[in-house]
């Protein structure tokens, strides 16, 4: 998303690999208690607030590519799969503290 909106939403490596990004995410939070991984979610979710805070109706027509996508997505509909994303994070945690 801020790659997009720095008109640099094209640069993408081609060598980007999202699921060794994700299983390297995965690992550095390994051994994290539930508290401070809900700590870490919330910083999270403060700054990707803050971030869309500062967006303009003109910035959310800018497009760029998405790790997951091979297509050019604006950055409205990025931050509709982000959403969406986090509500299904949202239910994994929740079954997770319920011992589900």
């Amino acid at each position: 998303a801020r790659a997009i909106v720095s008109g640099h939403g094209d640069a993408l490596s081609p060598a980007y690999d999202l699921h060794a990004e994700n299983a390297k995410a995965v690992a550095k939070r390994h051994g994290l208690s539930a508290g401070d991984l809900l700590l870490e979610w919330e910083r999270g979710r403060a700054d990707w607030k803050a971030f869309l805070e500062s967006v303009t109706p003109g910035q959310l027509e800018m497009c760029g590519t998405h790790p997951a996508s091979p297509q050019s997505m604006s950055l409205r509909t990025l931050v509709i799969v982000m959403l969406r994303h986090e509500r299904g994070h949202r239910v994994e945690m929740a079954a997770l503290l319920k011992g589900e």
